[in-house]
């Protein structure tokens, strides 16, 4: 009898070290498994990008393409015209992780596509992850991208598209490391000044006006010091001045605080001969103005909508040869959610 107990815990001891093993070994293999994913899978999703928004320029495209840049921001992307500065198209985005092989929906194709794109374009693709990004429909911008600039191909720091062969754009850093031109029209200067157009949106996804040029420390003291007395202001964040070729200068200055705002000023012989707020925003809200400025000095205001990324026109007006700012037309404002007061 004691003989059979000392089996029966044998066996139960053994039984347990084969569970103990078996245990093991599931769990060797699903950290393998695990491990093997990520290591196919590094693409991350915009919205965990800490560098946004991303500008991607033309690299090896056709020449229509050739004067274009893309900005992806986390949930929207833009299309802005590089010779004048110009917004092509616009709107929110939704994105989807995939392979090459689904992609391109077989592992032969995929990797042809893979080993093409390595080959023509001098990238580096080793894994098979990639990332698509879809513009969202129904899309209500009033600039929508549509085909081909409604379906992009994100591999590392390269975006590509279809249209008649794949169209190559690279990341603003990895551009510059190539010698590729980055500069659009409303970033270039002329003796510190602003060449129009000028898109305060291409500004604001900058997040600064440190890549547009600025006017002297001279003239940016005595431009501060008379915005400060004309609107009893202790404090301008930025002024630009913007380039008209006519015998006044134009400057746009920007106060941030609990409400931000700008303000176009024409200034001659010292003075303040002409003057317009071009936007307000409170944080709190959803909706913000921004605005556009042509090469013939006509100012057009937009209301943005922050969650649906949707823009409509609110108010245009024209910048005279005399300096005097007249309305060409205006629209009611919408009246924002967190604006509205209850009834009485």
């Amino acid at each position: 009898m004691k003989i059979k107990l000392e089996e029966n815990k044998i066996m139960k001891f053994s039984q347990k070290g084969i569970m103990t093993q078996r245990i093991k070994i599931v769990t060797v293999l699903f950290i393998v498994i695990i491990c093997f994913s990520c290591k196919n899978n590094h693409v991350v999703n915009i919205q965990d990008n800490s560098n946004l928004p991303i500008s991607y320029h033309a690299s090896n495209v056709r020449k229509y393409y050739e004067k274009i840049k893309i900005v992806i921001n986390k949930d929207s992307i833009k299309v802005i015209d590089t010779d004048d500065g110009n917004t092509i198209c616009f709107g929110k985005i939704i994105e989807q992780k995939t392979t090459f092989t689904k992609y391109f929906h077989s592992a032969k194709t995929g990797e042809e596509k893979k080993n093409k794109f390595n080959d023509e374009y001098s990238l580096s693709i080793k894994d098979s992850s990639l990332l698509i990004i879809k513009n969202e429909y129904p899309n209500n911008s009033v600039k929508p991208c549509e085909f081909p600039l409604d379906e992009f191909v994100l591999i590392d720091n390269a975006l590509l598209f279809y249209d008649d062969g794949y169209q190559l754009f690279l990341s603003e850093k990895e551009a510059k490391s190539k010698g590729l031109s980055t500069k659009i029209g409303s970033s270039e200067s002329h003796g510190g000044l602003v060449i129009l157009p000028f898109d305060n949106e291409e500004l604001h996804l900058q997040n600064s006006t440190k890549n547009f040029p600025r006017p002297n420390k001279k003239k940016y003291s005595e431009i501060s010091a008379l915005i400060k007395l004309k609107y009893n202001e202790h404090e301008i964040d930025d002024i630009i001045q913007l380039k008209n070729e006519l015998e006044f200068e134009t400057y746009v200055f920007y106060v941030v605080g609990d409400s931000s705002y700008s303000s176009l000023i024409n200034v001659k012989e010292g003075e303040i001969i002409s003057e317009i707020e071009i936007s307000y925003n409170v944080p709190s809200r959803n909706i913000e103005e921004t605005f556009y400025i042509n090469k013939n000095l006509e100012i057009t205001i937009f209301e943005l909508n922050n969650n649906t990324k949707e823009s409509r026109e609110i108010e245009k007006f024209q910048i005279k040869s005399n300096g005097v700012i007249e309305e060409i037309y205006s629209k009611s404002k919408n009246v924002d959610a967190t604006d509205a007061q209850a009834p009485n």
